[in-house]
């Protein structure tokens, strides 16, 4: 088990405060947020979920309520539900701050205990807070050990503490369970989107003229948020309300799912009112805008992009060089297209822009987001905990670019995100989350997978997976993995070299698991003599393997035990003791190298 000094820190994780510096002025909400306030002061034992299509302002009615609770004094926790890594980091975190030990959380994180019990013991133990989970859209995240979200025996829990809230595009309730209540979050009516534009663009025409655009663009507050920023910018070429109705009419041909209705009243598609600012910054010289959408576009959207990640070099490549980087993401920002968030230095892209510039995406932009993620990795260890809470904030956007179809990839961005996962994987292992890094590495397989399977980066994806499951006491699928890599890896590479040798270290592993202890002690022998011939005896790889064997020898001097599974194998009754992780770093041996015994 991990010492404090080396265990994750908070910082790894996002901030918990809700980020109400963000709230606009809010508009055609006061009824729900009212029904939401009184939850809030009577909770009724369920959890309350805001759904319904994304840009519609869900975000905004949590931040809203958040808003009015703080400052009736009541405690606020914020999480971004984007995944189950970070939904899992978040709440231990926040059930570390509310009092868990040390040792319940790094239990719930190796999986050796249930993950949301040690959170909903610390809640229960309070009243009155207001705990939003925001974006979950994907409800699998919000799972804990597979079971439904609907059976609220995971992270969504009925409770009379406090109010949970999530936000969603998922509205069926058979999703959410019968103790969910779903609330469909629907765009504004006509007057109040004139409002909102007015409130953005006063001085863009009258509340009538604001109304024909907030009914053309169906009361969206998205889009409606986007056209008054729009249409306030002084680099503009439409600056009134009549002006933008006509630029969106040029457009109609390229709208998705115009309904039919009189005077043209179908509903037209928000992508085109992001190709419009495209339009107007390509228009004042600033064509470099549009492909650092795109590639903002196949990061995480909805999560912080840490501007030290927009590494101008890559990004000249499509920007027609380094200095036209800063001036494309200003004009981007001065469009309302990607907007900053605290800390300082934090861009974010909306999941609604990003999904229409995903459809746009082709090899020279996805070549260039994986050089951004893989250049902000480099020089980072996957077994250095210092390095742990980089390789956490890089999950969101490691997932994003596994989404992406293999035919929007070159064959040399394939590659190269391969090899970045496999060290995300390694990270993950050596900080205990080895069911995210079983998970990591079969979604990049199934995008990998067109390399072939015999491909370097590939065997290296299921070497991965392999040693993740043997943590999980999936031994015997470990085995089965492992095995094959260690083949193929054997073939491809020889018996050598340090890559086989790390399959075969961890195939031993995988035996331990099983209580196959001298089977075990064999292959941990046959990879320390091949280490200690070609690493070397001072190597971490070959102390790593030493620490093992003497793991072995202990277990096989136990007497043996009868558990529920019989007389166990020769010489290895006892039930393994945890793998410690002190074996993943050499550099605190747990035993004596045996070289230096011989120098005492």
């Amino acid at each position: 088990m991990l010492s404090s000094e080396v265990r994750p820190r908070a910082s790894a994780v996002p901030v918990l405060r809700a980020p109400i510096g963000r709230l606009p002025q809010v508009r055609g909400r006061e009824d729900l947020l009212l029904r939401l306030e009184r939850r809030l002061a009577e909770p009724d034992g369920a959890f309350h979920v805001l759904g319904g299509l994304g840009g519609v302002g869900k975000t905004t009615v949590a931040l809203a309520l958040a808003e009015r609770a703080r400052r009736t004094g009541r405690r606020v926790w914020w999480i971004a539900a984007t995944d189950a890594q970070t939904v899992t980091s978040s709440l231990l975190a926040l059930a570390a701050e509310l009092g868990a030990s040390a040792i319940e959380v790094e239990e719930a994180r190796a999986g050796r205990r249930d993950p949301a019990d040690v959170l909903w013991t610390r809640l229960e133990e309070r009243t009155g807070w207001l705990l939003v989970l925001d974006g979950a859209d994907d409800p699998h995240a919000l799972e804990v050990a597979g079971a439904p979200v609907r059976d609220a025996t995971g992270w969504l829990r009925p409770t009379t503490s406090g109010l949970v809230v999530v936000t969603t595009r998922v509205v069926e309730q058979r999703v959410w369970g019968r103790c969910g209540r779903v609330h469909h979050v629907l765009c504004v009516n006509e007057g109040d989107g004139a409002r909102m534009l007015l409130d953005l663009a006063g001085d863009a025409g009258t509340l009538e003229q604001a109304g024909a655009v907030a009914r053309r663009l169906g009361g969206l507050p998205l889009a409606l948020s986007h056209a008054g920023n729009h249409l306030a910018s002084p680099f503009s070429k439409e600056r009134t309300f009549p002006d933008y109705l006509l630029a969106l009419d040029d457009r109609f041909p390229a709208l998705l799912g115009g309904g039919g209705g009189g005077g043209g009243g179908g509903e037209p598609s928000i992508t085109t009112t992001w190709e419009i600012s495209l339009d107007a910054l390509a228009e004042r010289g600033c064509r470099q805008a549009r492909p650092l959408l795109r590639v903002l576009a196949c990061l995480a959207p909805g999560v912080g992009v840490d501007a030290a990640l927009l590494d101008a070099a890559p990004l000249g490549e499509i920007c027609g060089g380094e200095h036209n980087v800063r001036p494309g993401l200003e004009a981007l920002r001065s469009m309302g297209l990607i907007q900053a968030r605290a800390p300082a230095g934090m861009l974010v892209v909306h999941p609604l822009v990003a999904e229409a510039s995903r459809t746009h995406v082709t090899p020279d932009i996805t070549t260039v987001a994986v050089a951004l993620v893989r250049g902000a990795m480099s020089g980072r260890r996957h077994d250095t905990p210092c390095d742990w809470p980089a390789w956490q904030e890089l999950m969101p956007h490691l997932r994003a670019l596994l989404s992406i179809a293999p035919t929007a990839l070159a064959e040399r961005a394939l590659v190269e995100l391969a090899e970045l996962v496999s060290r995300a994987c390694g990270a993950l292992r050596a900080s205990g989350y080895y069911a995210a890094a079983a998970e990591l590495a079969t979604s990049s397989l199934g995008q990998a997978d067109v390399l072939g399977a015999g491909h370097p980066r590939v065997l290296a994806l299921r070497h991965q997976r392999g040693a993740a499951w043997a943590s999980m006491t999936r031994a015997v699928e470990a085995e089965a993995e492992l095995a094959h890599v260690l083949r193929a890896r054997a073939e491809l590479l020889g018996e050598d070299h340090p890559d086989t040798l790390a399959t075969r270290h961890e195939f031993g592993f995988a035996l331990f698991e099983q209580g196959r202890y001298v089977e075990a002690h064999g292959c941990y022998e046959q990879t320390l003599s091949t280490r200690t011939r070609v690493l070397g005896p001072d190597h971490p790889d070959t102390l790593t393997t030493w620490h093992e064997i003497g793991r072995v020898l202990a277990m096989r001097a136990r007497p043996p035990q009868r558990g529920r599974g019989g007389v166990p194998e020769g010489g290895g009754g006892a039930r393994p003791c945890p793998r410690p992780r002190a074996s993943r770093h050499p550099g605190q041996p747990l035993l004596p190298h045996p070289r230096r015994r011989r120098s005492r």
